[in-house]
């Protein structure tokens, strides 16, 4: 089981509420094995809203591009 599943349980037992991309941020850190869903919120609303997500963070760019259409630093 991925780390953010794990956490994810954690704060359901702990009644923390998510806003409606957290199930999608929370699915994608774990596909792409985040630990956090920091980044993977970015990934999500930009797969909701069917955009391509800019970003300078070339880690970020390269983890994200195997989820959404993404415009990295090298691009910009």
């Amino acid at each position: 089981m991925g780390a953010a599943l794990l956490a994810r349980r954690g704060f359901r037992a702990a009644q923390v509420a998510v806003n409606d991309l957290g199930p999608r941020a929370w699915a994608i850190a774990d596909a792409l094995g985040w630990a956090k869903t920091y980044d993977a919120e970015y990934v999500a609303l930009a797969q909701f809203v069917d955009c391509s997500l800019l970003t300078l963070d070339a880690r970020l760019a390269r983890g994200a591009s195997a989820v959404v259409r993404t415009i990295g630093p090298d691009q910009v």
